[in-house]
Protein backbone atom coordinates (compact mmCIF):
# COMPACT_ATOMS: atom_id res chain seq x y z
CA UNK A 1 0.00 0.00 0.00
CA UNK A 2 2.93 2.81 0.60
CA UNK A 3 4.68 1.69 -2.48
CA UNK A 4 1.09 2.51 -4.70
CA UNK A 5 -0.43 4.97 -2.72
CA UNK A 6 -3.18 4.66 -0.53
CA UNK A 7 -1.61 3.14 2.32
CA UNK A 8 -4.11 4.26 5.31
CA UNK A 9 -2.23 2.25 8.41
CA UNK A 10 -5.05 -0.11 8.67
CA UNK A 11 -3.23 -3.24 8.18
CA UNK A 12 -0.60 -1.87 11.05
CA UNK A 13 -3.43 -0.90 13.28
CA UNK A 14 -5.35 -4.60 13.25
CA UNK A 15 -1.98 -6.51 13.67
CA UNK A 16 -0.98 -4.43 16.55
CA UNK A 17 -4.33 -4.79 17.85
CA UNK A 18 -4.95 -8.68 17.51
CA UNK A 19 -1.62 -9.53 18.40
CA UNK A 20 -2.08 -7.56 21.82
CA UNK A 21 -5.22 -9.10 22.15
CA UNK A 22 -3.31 -12.27 21.64
CA UNK A 23 -0.77 -11.37 24.79
CA UNK A 24 1.93 -11.11 22.30
CA UNK A 25 3.25 -7.40 23.41
CA UNK A 26 6.59 -7.31 21.09
CA UNK A 27 4.56 -8.40 17.82
CA UNK A 28 1.90 -5.55 18.87
CA UNK A 29 4.90 -3.18 19.57
CA UNK A 30 7.18 -4.38 16.21
CA UNK A 31 3.39 -3.29 14.53
CA UNK A 32 3.24 0.26 16.11
CA UNK A 33 6.95 1.08 15.12
CA UNK A 34 6.73 0.00 11.54
CA UNK A 35 3.59 1.71 11.55
CA UNK A 36 5.46 4.98 13.13
CA UNK A 37 8.11 4.75 10.54
CA UNK A 38 6.17 4.40 7.34
CA UNK A 39 3.69 7.46 8.72
CA UNK A 40 7.18 9.59 9.15
CA UNK A 41 7.93 9.10 5.53
CA UNK A 42 4.45 10.00 4.36
CA UNK A 43 5.51 13.29 6.56
CA UNK A 44 2.96 12.24 9.06
CA UNK A 45 4.93 13.61 12.19
CA UNK A 46 1.67 13.50 14.91
CA UNK A 47 0.64 10.00 13.34
CA UNK A 48 4.57 9.11 13.36
CA UNK A 49 4.80 10.33 17.16
CA UNK A 50 1.32 8.66 18.43
CA UNK A 51 2.31 4.96 17.05
CA UNK A 52 5.87 5.17 18.86
CA UNK A 53 4.60 6.11 21.75
CA UNK A 54 2.02 3.59 21.94
CA UNK A 55 5.15 0.79 20.87
CA UNK A 56 7.20 2.02 23.64
CA UNK A 57 3.85 2.08 26.17
CA UNK A 58 3.44 -1.79 25.03
CA UNK A 59 7.10 -2.79 26.09
CA UNK A 60 7.70 -0.67 29.54
CA UNK A 61 6.94 -3.30 31.62
CA UNK A 62 8.39 -5.67 29.83
CA UNK A 63 12.05 -6.75 30.36
CA UNK A 64 15.24 -6.28 27.89
CA UNK A 65 15.28 -7.69 24.28
CA UNK A 66 16.29 -7.15 20.80
CA UNK A 67 12.41 -5.92 20.62
CA UNK A 68 12.61 -3.71 22.84
CA UNK A 69 16.24 -2.53 21.82
CA UNK A 70 15.06 -1.87 18.10
CA UNK A 71 11.60 0.23 19.64
CA UNK A 72 13.75 2.25 21.51
CA UNK A 73 16.43 2.86 18.72
CA UNK A 74 13.48 3.80 16.44
CA UNK A 75 12.24 6.02 19.13
CA UNK A 76 15.78 7.83 19.54
CA UNK A 77 15.52 8.69 15.98
CA UNK A 78 12.53 10.31 15.88
CA UNK A 79 13.19 12.44 18.69
CA UNK A 80 16.26 13.42 17.19
CA UNK A 81 14.33 14.50 13.75
CA UNK A 82 11.72 16.60 15.99
CA UNK A 83 14.73 18.48 17.20
CA UNK A 84 13.91 17.09 20.82
CA UNK A 85 17.74 16.32 21.39
CA UNK A 86 18.28 15.45 25.20
CA UNK A 87 15.20 13.12 25.11
CA UNK A 88 16.55 11.22 21.62
CA UNK A 89 20.31 11.16 23.28
CA UNK A 90 19.05 9.71 26.48
CA UNK A 91 16.32 7.56 25.01
CA UNK A 92 19.25 6.43 22.21
CA UNK A 93 21.69 5.27 25.21
CA UNK A 94 19.12 3.27 26.60
CA UNK A 95 18.44 1.17 23.36
CA UNK A 96 22.08 1.37 23.00
CA UNK A 97 22.74 -0.63 26.20
CA UNK A 98 19.90 -3.22 25.01
CA UNK A 99 21.73 -3.76 21.47
CA UNK A 100 25.09 -4.20 22.94
CA UNK A 101 23.70 -6.82 25.25
CA UNK A 102 22.27 -8.61 22.72
CA UNK A 103 24.71 -8.46 20.23
CA UNK A 104 22.69 -6.33 16.99
CA UNK A 105 25.30 -4.37 15.76
CA UNK A 106 22.95 -2.69 12.79
CA UNK A 107 21.19 -1.18 15.99
CA UNK A 108 24.17 -0.11 17.27
CA UNK A 109 25.56 1.85 14.29
CA UNK A 110 21.78 2.91 13.72
CA UNK A 111 21.69 4.25 17.86
CA UNK A 112 25.19 5.95 17.69
CA UNK A 113 24.26 8.06 14.62
CA UNK A 114 21.24 9.37 16.21
CA UNK A 115 22.97 10.17 19.51
CA UNK A 116 25.86 11.53 17.70
CA UNK A 117 23.20 13.65 15.21
CA UNK A 118 21.81 14.96 18.19
CA UNK A 119 24.46 15.37 20.34
CA UNK A 120 26.03 17.70 17.34
CA UNK A 121 22.41 19.62 17.43
CA UNK A 122 22.99 21.01 20.76
CA UNK A 123 27.26 21.97 20.50
CA UNK A 124 28.52 18.57 22.03
CA UNK A 125 31.88 17.64 20.74
CA UNK A 126 31.52 13.99 21.26
CA UNK A 127 28.57 13.76 18.66
CA UNK A 128 31.28 13.53 16.18
CA UNK A 129 32.89 10.15 18.08
CA UNK A 130 29.60 8.92 17.88
CA UNK A 131 28.81 9.23 14.34
CA UNK A 132 32.40 8.05 13.62
CA UNK A 133 31.58 4.85 15.57
CA UNK A 134 28.39 4.40 13.95
CA UNK A 135 30.19 4.70 10.47
CA UNK A 136 32.64 2.25 11.70
CA UNK A 137 30.25 -0.66 12.64
CA UNK A 138 28.14 0.27 9.30
CA UNK A 139 31.20 -0.55 7.35
CA UNK A 140 32.38 -3.72 9.43
CA UNK A 141 28.37 -5.28 8.86
CA UNK A 142 27.87 -4.03 5.55
CA UNK A 143 25.20 -1.98 6.79
CA UNK A 144 24.42 0.53 3.94
CA UNK A 145 21.53 2.10 4.98
CA UNK A 146 23.08 2.62 8.06
CA UNK A 147 26.36 3.73 6.61
CA UNK A 148 24.65 6.13 4.01
CA UNK A 149 22.67 7.72 6.48
CA UNK A 150 25.47 8.01 9.25
CA UNK A 151 27.69 9.73 6.30
CA UNK A 152 25.13 12.14 5.38
CA UNK A 153 24.62 13.13 9.25
CA UNK A 154 28.67 13.41 9.50
CA UNK A 155 28.51 15.30 6.33
CA UNK A 156 26.07 17.80 7.97
CA UNK A 157 27.98 18.19 11.35
CA UNK A 158 31.39 18.93 9.57
CA UNK A 159 30.09 21.16 7.29
CA UNK A 160 28.42 23.46 10.37
CA UNK A 161 31.78 23.60 11.46
CA UNK A 162 33.35 24.95 8.49
CA UNK A 163 34.74 22.07 7.51
CA UNK A 164 33.39 21.92 3.64
CA UNK A 165 35.84 19.12 2.18
CA UNK A 166 35.35 16.89 4.17
CA UNK A 167 31.51 17.34 3.84
CA UNK A 168 31.79 16.81 0.33
CA UNK A 169 34.16 14.04 0.62
CA UNK A 170 31.56 12.09 3.15
CA UNK A 171 28.61 13.02 0.29
CA UNK A 172 30.84 11.99 -2.52
CA UNK A 173 31.02 8.40 -0.06
CA UNK A 174 27.36 8.28 -0.56
CA UNK A 175 27.00 8.98 -3.64
CA UNK A 176 29.40 5.59 -4.77
CA UNK A 177 28.09 3.70 -2.27
CA UNK A 178 24.78 4.24 -3.95
CA UNK A 179 26.14 3.23 -7.34
CA UNK A 180 27.80 0.66 -6.10
CA UNK A 181 24.84 -1.18 -3.92
CA UNK A 182 22.16 0.50 -6.51
CA UNK A 183 20.79 1.91 -3.49
CA UNK A 184 19.46 5.22 -4.08
CA UNK A 185 18.89 6.24 -0.21
CA UNK A 186 19.19 9.63 0.73
CA UNK A 187 19.99 10.30 -2.87
CA UNK A 188 17.86 13.33 -3.62
CA UNK A 189 19.47 14.88 -0.24
CA UNK A 190 22.91 13.61 -1.43
CA UNK A 191 22.78 15.20 -4.91
CA UNK A 192 20.93 18.79 -3.36
CA UNK A 193 23.99 18.71 -0.13
CA UNK A 194 27.24 18.33 -2.92
CA UNK A 195 26.17 21.06 -5.33
CA UNK A 196 25.96 23.54 -2.11
CA UNK A 197 29.25 22.41 -1.35
CA UNK A 198 30.80 22.21 -4.40
CA UNK A 199 29.30 26.38 -5.36
CA UNK A 200 30.47 27.07 -1.48
CA UNK A 201 34.34 25.85 -2.68
CA UNK A 202 33.78 27.96 -6.30
CA UNK A 203 33.85 24.19 -8.62
CA UNK A 204 30.85 25.76 -10.60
Amino acid sequence: QFIVGGFDGAVFAEAAAELEALGDLEGAASAEAEHASTCWLLGERARADAHIDAAQRLLAQQPPSAVKAKVATEASRMLMLAARHEEAVRTGEEALAMSRRFGLAELQASGYNNIGTAKASISDASGVEDLERSIELARAGNFTYELARALNNLAVVVVTRGDVRRSLDLLLEVRELNERTGHEGFGRFNRAAMAQRLFILGRW
